[in-house]
């Protein structure tokens, strides 16, 4: 005999409130340095240093989290990166110095360049300190800009959220829309971010509603965007 519905809904109710008391902590996205006019040498011992995946780039390149960029006396990358951040795309950027290398007034002008393109340090090549403290401000760029947030969402959260309520069998894009709703977004910029409609967006909440028991999204996601809370808000770049 089946089980009335009522009762279903609230026996996946108390699955629910159980497995949203066990959620584990959210996973960070995973960032990639992207290096702009660096040698071999230069890309090898970043490499070595080794906070965070490090891959040759172009300086409009969406899918590294943080740039290293070597000095170009023609200013072009950084004004490059200056056009960038005026969009609202304030990359976090490290600008190497060589001096012994430029005249010193190239040298200055690439100097003043670099800081009007949001570059928070100059260096003749990148130490464990300063990388450490890049690699922090990439992770927070990369819970905010478009492309990579979505990724983060797509290929980590999304896991993250799955796993946790697997006694619910939540699928893949079930956990998405929760993820997105964690993170603050509502219907319409959750489907921009999937690539869907918003009639599959109510969709897949309706099919959310069944399977936890509950009756808002918000509910859904909560237990999740307090996991995320500290990740969210640790870090100076996000809270500003």
């Amino acid at each position: 005999m089946s089980m009335p519905q009522a009762e279903r809904r609230e026996d996946t109710a108390s699955v629910f409130a159980r497995v949203a008391m066990e959620v584990p902590p959210p996973p960070a996205p995973e960032v990639v340095l992207g290096v702009v006019g660096l040698g071999r040498d230069a890309v090898g011992a970043l490499r070595a240093l080794g906070p965070m995946a490090v891959r040759s780039c172009t300086m409009d390149d969406t899918d590294v989290a943080a740039l290293i960029v070597a000095p170009a006396a023609d200013l072009g990358a950084f004004e490059a990166l200056t056009a960038r951040r005026s969009r609202g795309d304030g990359i976090p950027v490290i600008a190497t110095s060589v001096r012994s290398a430029l005249d010193a007034n190239v040298a200055d002008a690439i100097s003043r360049a670099a800081l009007r393109a949001g570059a928070f340090h100059l260096l003749a090549l990148p130490d464990r300190p300063e990388l450490d403290a890049l690699a922090a401000c990439a992770r927070a760029y990369a819970m905010k800009a478009p492309q990579l947030r979505d990724t983060w969402v797509r290929d980590r959260l999304a896991p993250w959220i799955r796993a946790s309520l697997r006694p619910l069998g939540i699928t893949p894009r079930r956990a998405e829309v929760i993820a997105h709703h964690a993170l603050g977004a509502t219907r319409k910029p959750i489907a921009a971010a999937m690539g869907i409609s918003l009639k599959q967006v109510d969709e897949l909440i309706a099919l959310i509603h069944r399977a936890t028991g509950q009756t808002r999204l918000i509910d859904v996601a909560a237990p999740f965007a307090r996991a995320l809370g500290p990740v969210l808000h640790g870090s100076p770049v996000l809270a500003s």
